[in-house]
């Protein structure tokens, strides 16, 4: 008996995903102009910067990049900046 596997399908996305305003990757994130912008800056494809900004951090392996970033435009970040607060 021939076992014939499904072909893969993407998981639907829902087009209006929340941002989660006011998180720690949505303030960062602003700093640098907005999601465009930090996209253009840092190379991550704007689908990875809305991910951060959705789930409001951006992953621990990031933050040193993003700061070097930063620095290198000439925004300040602390450690502080990547902690969500509440």
């Amino acid at each position: 008996m021939d076992t014939q596997i499904a072909p893969h399908r993407p998981r639907k996305r829902t087009p209006n995903s929340p941002v989660a305003l006011g998180s720690p990757a949505a303030t960062i994130i602003d700093k640098f102009g907005g999601l465009s912008n930090f996209s253009t800056i840092s190379g991550k494809s704007k689908g990875t910067v809305y991910r951060w900004m959705c789930c409001g951090i951006i992953p621990i392996r990031e933050i040193s990049a993003v700061k070097a970033l930063g620095a290198k435009h000439g925004i300040v970040l602390t450690d502080s900046d990547f902690i969500p607060r509440g």
